[in-house]
């Protein structure tokens, strides 16, 4: 936790935290001739943190999952990825590739390690459907974010390879 900053307030330390994740998500995960494809989303954060209008988890997480998808991971967050179903999804798993329901759950003969509830894998539908990082996701929660922020993290270590220190200043 923190307890005192030369910067004044909390926000400044997010504020930091959060351009320190971009930047080491930009050094190191996406390759030089592919950065122009996330300029925009990047400018728009910054011209966010200088008005002071952004939630500082939130919108690294949006960022995260820009650049899940830009490496490659088009996950289905619309349906279960195996039959299609929208009916009783059940777990998010980024090995699958997506939503699972709780048939294709069963028939897969796979341990749904993830736990996630409703609310927390709606969060990462919007996530993975929203590109702007301006835009408010309905009902987002700090303690939910976390949980997510948890998954990214060990997914962008496991899945790219990359280990992100900068995220752990999200955590609390």
């Amino acid at each position: 936790k923190l307890i005192a900053t030369p910067y004044g307030t909390k926000d400044d330390i997010y504020k930091f935290a959060l351009l320190n994740l971009i930047q080491e998500s930009l050094r190191q995960i996406i390759l030089d001739d592919e950065k122009y494809m996330i300029y925009d989303f990047v400018k728009e954060i910054i011209i966010s943190l200088k008005n002071n209008k952004i939630n500082y988890l939130q919108t690294a997480l949006l960022f995260l999952a820009q650049i899940i998808k830009l490496n490659g991971y088009e996950l289905e967050v619309n349906h279960c990825v195996f039959c299609g179903s929208k009916k009783e999804i059940v777990t998010f798993s980024f090995n699958e590739g997506g939503f699972i329901c709780k048939n294709c759950l069963a028939d897969l003969d796979y341990d749904s390690s993830s736990n996630l509830t409703n609310k927390q894998m709606l969060l990462i539908r919007s996530l993975f459907l929203i590109d702007k990082p301006n835009i408010s996701i309905p009902d987002f929660n700090e303690k939910d974010g976390r949980i997510i922020l948890s998954y990214f993290k060990d997914f962008i270590f496991e899945g790219i390879g990359v280990k992100l220190k900068s995220i752990n200043l999200f955590e609390e």
